[in-house]
């Protein structure tokens, strides 16, 4: 008959320990916890758990507390989990069922990572049940792997229903930087004496978390270039690669990483989501459309386990669909556009953010615009970048609402540079010239060195023949263009013919 072992390392886990403990309750049969110098109530909590408990100085080593845990283990299978995780219900009837079988199996586990903060949960599977053989044995200072071992032992590795929920990414920012500074600390050491894809790929990551970005890309691209690194693995440094050439460097470069993730695996969904961006700022609007379509369907997929990778990170699904928007509004693409704007995600917006994606939608798709629609817009169009506002209006072919449309908006962005200098110069196209002014003098109330809207008023105030206005404008206008002895020269001579 088999006997399960739940093997543990803690420190100070008081917070997370009890509800990891209870959830394997009906699992397992034993429950060794190894403490590398917990100050906590960790230890009275594992006590009323009849846990053997056993003490271990930090080395800083996970695998070494690891292995002490397993020679401590009487169980001839062995379940591993953190404090911060937990197994799911479900599960239970699975590792019964799987571990009454006398096999040597390394067996699959999803962990599934929650990032109710963040908005990108990852999903992995991870061998985290496993025959306790002798021999076997952690690898790694920090992100500890049993799977090599286990395949030394000539053990079956096996994929499983089983699930595991980890908590420990669920936390803030800060929090997250002082894990990411302890891991690279180690993972660096570990990697000097012993490099491989898979150790730079997570220093890769803790780099960025540490926004080190710049010191992140020569291990993901160890990472990319590893063909031993699982296919996933090396998609998603690819995609780091992308983004951070996509944000500071260069598009060609951007785009390279992003072909040669997905050469490695089109299914990646931060990959498609990376993919879209970097080909819609190459005006490729095809591929950006196919990418962010791509990235939201596989989420879909992962979140509704039609489909399931060794190892992905998902993306809260309402970012994705509104991101999908927003390529849609940029390349003027409709049917994009229409494509998300009636996906069932967007229930989780509010009611003002609902009716301007409606709003956009029918300038989008060229309809006529009337009192209704116009009821439509709030202050939460400001949410939406006014080039973007101002592109969509650019490509609107019904004239007359067009001009409404424009006017309307006004309301909502005076304080808007790019949308005052675009209302001015169409308020100077239909020849309302007092609607010009408000526009420009608004723009150097934000700017008051803004070089164009200070010429367009010395324009329009001449055309007005309102000249203490202009002369006021003109004052401003000489230490604004004083290095500019062309328009100097010009300013002097209103000036002088003013006067």
């Amino acid at each position: 008959m088999s006997k399960i072992t739940l093997s543990m390392i803690i420190k100070n886990e008081e917070k997370y320990l009890e509800d990891c403990l209870r959830s394997v309750e009906n699992a397992v049969d034993e429950i060794v916890i190894v403490d590398t110098g917990s100050t906590d109530r960790s230890l009275e909590i594992a006590k009323r758990f009849n846990a053997n408990i056993f003490h271990f100085g930090w080395i800083n080593d996970f695998s070494a507390a690891r292995n002490f845990a397993l020679q401590n283990s009487t169980g001839n299978w062995i379940l591993y989990l953190d404090a911060d995780e937990r197994l799911t219900s479900a599960s239970i009837d699975i590792i019964k069922e799987l571990t009454s079988e006398n096999k040597n199996l390394g067996i699959n586990c999803v962990v599934n990572s929650i990032d109710e903060i963040g908005g990108t949960p990852s999903i992995m599977n991870y061998v985290r049940l496993f025959r306790n053989l002798e021999g076997v044995k952690f690898e790694g200072k920090v992100h500890e792997q049993i799977e090599s071992s286990l395949r030394k032992q000539n053990c079956e590795i096996i994929n499983s229903e089983i699930e595991i929920i980890h908590l420990g990414y669920n936390i803030s920012q800060d929090e997250l930087k002082v894990k990411a500074k302890r891991n690279l600390d180690l993972l660096v050491h570990d990697y000097v004496h012993s490099p491989n894809g898979y150790k730079a790929f997570h220093i890769g990551q803790s780099l960025v978390t540490l926004n080190e970005l710049e010191n992140s890309l020569e291990y993901f691209l160890v990472a990319a270039e590893d063909i031993n690194l699982e296919k996933n693995h090396r998609a998603h440094a690819c995609r780091y690669l992308a983004a951070i050439y996509n944000d500071y460097k260069s598009l060609d470069g951007a785009k390279a990483y992003v072909e040669r993730g997905l050469e490695i695996s089109k299914d990646v969904i931060l990959l498609n989501l990376v993919a879209s961006k970097v080909y819609l700022s190459l005006n490729e609007a095809e591929k950006a459309d196919y990418h962010s379509r791509r990235a939201y369907e596989l989420n879909s997929q992962y979140n509704s386990k039609e489909n399931q990778t060794y190892f992905d990170i998902l993306v809260d699904s309402i970012k994705l669909v509104l991101h999908g928007l927003n390529i849609g509004l940029y390349s003027n693409n409709a049917g994009l556009y229409n494509y998300f704007a009636g996906c069932d995600e967007l229930s989780q917006l509010n009611e003002n953010q609902i009716n301007i994606i409606t709003f956009l939608g029918i300038l989008l798709n060229q309809k006529p615009v009337d009192e209704n629609s116009l009821g439509l817009i709030s202050e939460t169009i400001k949410e939406y970048n006014s080039k973007v506002i101002i592109n969509l209006l650019n490509s609107y072919k019904l004239e007359e609402d067009k001009h409404t449309v424009i006017k309307e908006l006004y309301k909502y962005y005076k304080d808007d540079l790019d949308y005052l200098n675009y209302f001015g110069s169409f308020s100077i196209h239909i020849n309302d010239l007092r609607q010009a002014i408000s526009a420009f003098a608004g723009i150097l109330k934000i700017n008051p060195g803004h070089k164009q809207a200070i010429l367009q008023l010395i324009n329009l105030y001449t055309q007005l023949n309102e000249f203490e206005k202009l002369k006021v404008v003109l004052d401003n206008a000489e230490s604004v263009f004083a290095d500019d002895t062309e328009i100097g020269q010009r300013i002097s001579a209103i000036k002088n013919r003013l006067s």
